[in-house]
Formats: structure tokens, C-alpha cells, sequence
């Protein structure tokens, strides 16, 4: 059975990989680390949101989650998730560690 726990932050793959990832998109959003920018351009805006550009119909309920577990205040993604550089980074790590981690892992 794969071991699919986090690694620790001393790790160097485990560290070089998520700067890499990080890096890899500031270059789409052209560098900002803007936590309130919302993507609303084109003809279908996907709403992303913030610094990494979460899209709502993608994550919202997961967010939800996530920040009441970790004992965020949750109204909607516009009030509690846009702006709040704290819980951006929170759930980032959280994304990385079970999502993009397991996956990396996995090749």
C-alpha cells in the first residue's frame, strides 16, 4: 500500500516540487499574488479566484469544508475565500498535500 501521507517540510523533492508548482502558477497569472483577483474575462468568465485561481464551481464545497474543520468563519466564496490570503495559503497546502502530492507520488 502507498504510503499517500504528506511529506514532511524538511523533504528536498517534497519542497523543490512545490516551489516548482507554486512557480509554475505565478507564471499563468502573470506573477500577481493578488488574493482577491477574480478572473472574469472572456466570454464564459470561470470566476477563478485568487492567488492560485480556484474556480467556485470546482472547489467551493471542498473550501467549505476545509475552513470550517479548520476553524474559518464560512458566509460564501465571495466574502469568506476572495481576499483571505490566510485561508488561500491554508488550503493550498491542504490541495497540494492530498491532491497534487498523491499524483506526483503516483509517477
Amino acid at each position: 500500500m502507498p504510503d499517500n501521507k504528506p511529506k514532511k517540510k524538511n523533504d528536498y523533492f517534497y519542497n523543490e516540487t512545490l516551489r516548482n508548482f507554486k512557480a509554475g502558477l505565478m507564471a499563468e497569472t502573470g506573477g500577481t499574488a493578488d488574493y482577491s483577483i477574480v478572473n472574469n474575462s472572456g466570454k464564459k468568465p470561470t470566476k477563478a479566484t485568487g492567488k492560485y485561481q480556484f474556480l467556485p464551481g470546482v472547489w467551493e464545497k471542498q473550501v467549505k469544508v476545509f475552513a470550517s474543520k479548520n476553524g474559518y468563519e464560512w458566509k460564501d466564496w465571495e466574502s469568506s475565500f476572495k481576499g483571505n490570503a490566510e485561508l488561500q495559503e491554508h488550503f493550498f497546502q491542504h490541495y497540494y498535500d492530498t491532491v497534487v502530492w498523491t499524483e506526483v507520488k503516483r509517477a
